[in-house]
């Protein structure tokens, strides 16, 4: 299963956790919208050797107060592959205003995964519950490829454009992901 998600804006350097929990709410709609659609839509996953629906109740995670729903999970058998293409004002050189490369990419990445405790969650506005994650942990991805290029339509200085290609790789076939 491939699929993109995006997001354009600004995204500080070394990202707070409210920060990163503001970023996970900005990508929700997409990652909710993969619940929708083939092939997580209608198909069935094998727990303690049952067969049951697969819903979004099947992979929650609790943290604290909130509630996540990853893409990537163990229980599924899945981990990813991550394609990155940042598009940024000026030249791409790897550092531009407002921050480096690797933090930037931290944040965003810790923005994918699932809070791993309370203290990574911080009051923001209220989130859908529950909100949609990339996966469950920073763990499940086994390849990363960054490319950086310059956005030419850039409205200031620090904002970016980052595309982000995922590819899911089950790491064994089971009836809950044969379809994926």
């Amino acid at each position: 299963m491939k699929f993109h998600l995006y997001y354009r804006g600004n995204l500080k350097s070394n990202g707070s956790a409210r920060e990163k929990q503001r970023l996970r709410i900005s990508l929700h709609p997409q990652l909710s919208a993969l619940w929708e659609r083939e092939p997580l839509l209608d198909h069935t996953i094998s727990l303690d050797g049952k067969k049951e629906e697969l819903t979004k109740q099947a992979v929650l995670e609790t943290v604290g107060k909130w509630t996540f729903c990853p893409v990537i999970t163990p229980l599924l058998r899945l981990r990813c592959e991550l394609d990155i293409l940042i598009l940024m004002p000026g030249k791409a050189t790897g550092a531009f205003a407002g921050g480096d490369i690797d933090n930037r990419l931290k944040t965003l990445l810790d923005a994918l995964r699932c809070p791993q405790n309370k203290n990574e969650v911080r009051d923001v506005s209220e989130p859908p519950s529950p909100l949609c994650c990339l996966m469950k942990d920073d763990s499940l991805i086994d390849a990363i490829r960054i490319e950086c290029d310059t956005l030419l339509d850039a409205q200031n200085e620090s904002e970016l454009l980052f595309l982000v290609q995922v590819n899911a790789v089950k790491t064994a076939v089971t009836w809950g992901n044969v379809a994926l």
